[in-house]
């Protein structure tokens, strides 16, 4: 081959491989903007699943099952939150300065927190 040809060969590679690489790098970001929070973290954890469904599938039943019950105390936990305190959920105790927090508004979130707690540790020590 001449050393033209190489040249120009070598030129196109170089070309596509840079529109390929701000395509891909512009896709990722336009898909970023449209992912759920967490995806990534959804991602692995369906890996994992994969994983232990070629290393042991016998428990995958056990892992759905108690994955059930997680899920289920939560929202018996939130919706327990919400009937027991009608009228103190968190959302309003916050500030408009979303940079500062006060002792109410931490304090309601706690609450939350640990009575959702609760809920999945008597329910899943529990069963």
């Amino acid at each position: 081959m001449s050393h033209a040809i190489v040249r120009f060969l070598g030129g196109l590679v170089v070309a596509v491989w840079h529109f390929m690489r701000d395509g891909v790098v512009r896709l990722f970001q336009s898909v970023k903007k449209r992912v759920p929070r967490l995806s990534e973290w959804a991602v692995v954890a369906l890996g994992l699943l994969i994983v232990l469904a070629v290393v042991a599938p016998q428990q995958i039943e056990v892992v759905v099952y108690k994955a059930a019950l997680v899920t289920l105390a939560a929202v018996l936990g939130y919706w327990i939150d919400r009937r027991l305190f009608p009228g103190a959920r968190p959302h309003i105790y916050l500030p408009d300065d979303a940079n500062s927090l006060t002792v109410p508004a931490v304090l309601v979130q706690l609450r939350r927190a640990v009575i959702v707690l609760a809920c999945i540790l008597g329910l899943t020590l529990g069963l």
